[in-house]
């Protein structure tokens, strides 16, 4: 996710909000896979946990950014989706997964809103 999250911000792999969605899958994957100790130290007690679900969270507004565009068809994008909601599932219970569909939800809104204001400017 963090690669291709890179790729995407960097302009390579275009599609509707590309960019905007690789910085979101770039920040999901760095602060979820390494679990950096900085960041864990920082979020303090639980940080581990938490960055687990921080990262989660993001790569979930970010996917659902791409609901929102053409590319709401493809598998990819619905099985990282179902993987990241068990994973939080597993890790964090269904409150976790509750603040993982609100993040989905709100990832879905604002790409329609900035799909939107990008067909309105010149």
């Amino acid at each position: 996710m963090t690669g291709v999250g890179a790729l995407k911000a960097a302009g390579f792999l275009r599609h509707d909000l590309s960019q905007v969605v690789g910085v979101l899958e770039f920040l999901g994957g760095a602060i979820l896979l390494p679990r950096w100790s900085h960041i864990i130290r920082f979020l303090g007690k639980g940080g581990s946990e938490l960055s687990l679900r921080m990262g989660c969270w993001f790569i979930l507004g970010a996917l659902g950014m791409i609901v929102s565009t053409r590319k709401r068809k493809s598998p990819v994008c619905w099985s990282q989706t179902v993987l990241c909601l068990e994973l939080l599932r597993v890790r964090g219970g269904n409150s976790a997964v509750g603040i993982g569909v609100v993040m989905l939800l709100a990832g879905t809104i604002l790409g329609f809103v900035l799909q939107t204001f990008k067909e309105k400017s010149p």
